[in-house]
């Protein structure tokens, strides 16, 4: 059955339309500016910075020990494997700084609505179970590495450099993550998926997180083109 949910979950279309979002293109392609590129950091700071907390919450309601361990090693290497100075938080920071952003200008910059929305997704899958947590989880890793890759690139074009730190550590874990939510969701399986209900849960809120990035990404796309959304852009401050 976990077999199915695989298939079912790498086939859904909002996976495939977030991680060739318009977006993720031209930050591969294009030389954003300097304040482009940090209105996109001081948004990303947002959910890299709940997303710890997302995990051990979701780790305290998960059914099983097996299940707890594989989203464990998950947190783990987030706060980093036991070296707080390799957490990814901390690790983004600095190699944002050591680039010459100001720490100012992209930590707890106030978030855009939609950005508001994906943090709370978060928050709301929690006390909507475990299976709604692990669809938001198995939908973060999946499409994770193809965002930061993203974000890595426009930097690089701006700054002229080859190598951030913050995405190398994403390259040598991603692998990682991927294969333990995998693992979790199979010992879950073996235990908990009896019928199709279970399975749904984890497929509708898999996409509920899709959804939500590629929201995240509209919106990053029509604050940064703000010649091409002038409209947009003052409903989105009137929401803020």
């Amino acid at each position: 059955m976990y077999k199915d949910l695989l298939l079912q979950l790498n086939h859904q279309p909002l996976r495939k339309q977030l991680i060739s979002h318009s977006f993720l293109k031209k930050m591969r392609s294009h030389e954003l500016s300097n304040e482009q590129v940090t209105t996109i950091l001081g948004q990303w700071f947002h959910p890299l910075h709940h997303f710890p907390v997302f995990l051990s919450q979701l780790i305290s309601i998960l059914p099983s020990l097996s299940v707890q361990t594989f989203i464990s090693k998950i947190l783990w290497q987030e706060l980093g494997e036991g070296d707080p100075e390799r957490a990814h938080q901390d690790i983004y920071i600095k190699s944002m700084v050591g680039l010459g952003f100001g720490q100012d200008t992209f930590v707890n910059r106030p978030p855009l609505p939609a950005t508001r929305d994906l943090v709370n997704g978060y928050k709301k899958s929690i006390q909507d179970g475990h299976l709604a947590g692990l669809g938001f989880v198995f939908g973060t890793e999946v499409a994770d590495l193809a965002m930061v890759s993203a974000i890595g690139h426009s930097v690089t074009n701006l700054k002229k450099v080859k190598y951030i730190e913050w995405v190398d550590i994403h390259c040598q874990q991603e692998p990682n993550h991927v294969e333990s939510v995998g693992s979790a969701l199979s010992a879950l399986g073996e235990k908990i998926f009896t019928s199709s209900f279970e399975e749904e849960q984890v497929i509708k809120n898999a996409a509920a997180i899709w959804q939500l990035w590629i929201g995240f990404f509209d919106s990053l796309e029509k604050e940064t083109s703000p010649e091409e959304n002038s409209e947009w852009i003052q409903q989105q401050k009137l929401a803020i």
